[in-house]
């Protein structure tokens, strides 16, 4: 059995409107692994939205084939509509939860009723039903608020009884599409941890449609980045937002703020670069270096460093770290150095230097 629970192979959705063809999903290949926090990221009308309907079919796409959990829900070269039937399909629809910015609760109902109306066309008895409800509740936090109104609940509050809801029929798969983005930090940060949470206590694969670059960073594991209906690139969180090809993912990371601030602050104090002196940018993982590691360059290698600008950042599970340096010593002494920092495992790059002498 694959790896993968959901497989999207050249897949397109084309609209007509007023007699012109609008192309929101253009040629798209996605595979995600069960377990994994996939984040998809890029501008309001990328077409995160779209591709995101087209694996449960609520978006039927005009070609390509999307496969779900070994299953082949449509497959354009073999018929225009979905290869499954329509009774087959709410049937697999039910492993595939989905919570939205809008909570779109029952507001006249109340927050267990709400959940419980998601079993409605289960085969549970209602005693069964009420207790599935009640124990959805507990593992968001909700069971103080079971006979509470959404009325009378938080945004974040509404939200979790949302995924409460979504997750009634024990999916496999919760699609998220900008469901923190009504929140505030505080309840955005509390989702998104709930979600982390349920995705290794349930095993839960999500799908994080977002446009929000914090969101992703916080929980994801994988992420996509699209733009115009395309996926412009794509691979696990790290790749993608620490060694970025587009230019379009290196804006909306702020990939470029580090080296401007350090660029910032060099020519505030009026520093240039002598000729034995060299401006590098520093990558490093977890806690493997600090400034320790840079003093001991001039202990053992005879070669000063100067930091200019450091960062910490954390993506997903992992820890990174940014340093701009300006090091200096014989030009044979810089390279031993710059060795010594690669068998580290901290990626080097070396700077403009006419960026600093402008």
């Amino acid at each position: 059995m694959s790896d993968s629970i959901i497989d999207i192979n050249k897949v397109s959705v084309s609209f007509l409107q007023k007699g012109n063809r609008l192309d929101a999903v253009k040629d798209v290949s996605l595979s995600i692994n069960r377990g994994d926090i996939y984040g998809i990221v890029g501008y309001s009308g990328a077409g995160k939205s779209t591709l995101s309907r087209t694996i449960n079919l609520l978006q039927k796409p005009t070609s390509g084939t999307v496969v779900v959990d070994n299953k082949t829900f449509f497959d354009s070269s073999k018929s225009r509509k979905p290869i499954i039937s329509a009774k087959e399909l709410r049937i697999e629809r039910q492993k595939i939860g989905m919570i939205f910015q809008h909570f779109n609760l029952l507001n006249e109902q109340t927050v267990v009723q709400n959940v419980e109306f998601a079993l409605k066309h289960s085969k549970l008895k209602e005693k069964q039903v009420q207790q599935r409800a009640q124990k959805l509740l507990g593992l968001v936090g909700l069971s103080e608020y079971a006979n509470t109104y959404p009325a009378q609940l938080s945004g974040g509050q509404q939200q979790r009884v949302a995924i409460a809801r979504a997750l009634a029929n024990d999916p496999k798969i919760l699609i998220s599409d900008e469901s923190t983005s009504a929140l505030d930090p505080q309840n955005t940060n509390q989702i998104l941890d709930l979600l982390k949470h349920l995705n290794l206590q349930l095993g839960l694969t999500v799908i994080l449609i977002t446009h929000e670059i914090d969101a992703v960073k916080r929980i994801a594991n994988k992420a996509a980045v699209m733009d115009a209906g395309q996926i412009i690139e794509s691979g696990s969180i790290v790749d993608v937002f620490v060694h970025p090809q587009k230019q379009l993912t290196k804006t909306l990371i702020g990939f470029n703020e580090g080296p401007k601030k350090a660029i910032s602050i060099l020519n505030s104090n009026g520093l240039k670069l002598n000729s034995n002196e060299q401006y590098i940018k520093l990558t490093y993982f977890g806690n493997e270096v600090s400034e320790p590691v840079v003093i001991s360059l001039y202990k053992d290698l005879d070669v000063t460093a100067n930091i200019i600008y450091s960062d910490v950042d954390i993506l997903g599970d992992t820890l990174v770290g940014t340093m701009f340096i300006i090091i200096e010593g014989k030009s044979e002494n810089v390279e031993e150095a710059i060795d010594y920092l690669r068998q580290r495992d901290i990626s080097i790059e070396k700077l403009d230097r006419s960026e600093v002498n402008s």
